[in-house]
């Protein structure tokens, strides 16, 4: 994730979902953008820093949102696709 923009109770920020397979032999990725609205002076209140914590809660809401577009991606490309009960890790990469 990558903070695009800023104001007041609203952060915008860009995103990558990575999902690979282990040993790496199949991958899909999904790009977007996502609007947060967040708790009015939150921002103000933490320094506009809002910490880790809520940046890999974050991730993890997208990766749960949009789980279904990465399915079917797999599925149109008659890949194996893979379950949301084997998921392992859920990171943040820069």
């Amino acid at each position: 994730m990558k903070e695009v923009g800023r104001s007041d109770n609203v952060l915008k920020l860009k995103f990558s979902i990575a999902v690979e397979t282990s040993p790496l032999v199949q991958r899909a990725e999904l790009e977007g953008r996502v609007e947060v609205r967040l708790v009015p002076g939150l921002m103000a209140a933490t320094g506009g820093q809002l910490g880790e914590d809520f940046a890999s809660d974050l991730a993890l809401e997208l990766y749960k949102l949009h789980y279904q577009t990465v399915y079917s991606l797999f599925e149109a490309m008659s890949l194996e696709s893979p379950s949301p009960w084997l998921l392992r890790d859920v990171h943040l990469v820069k």
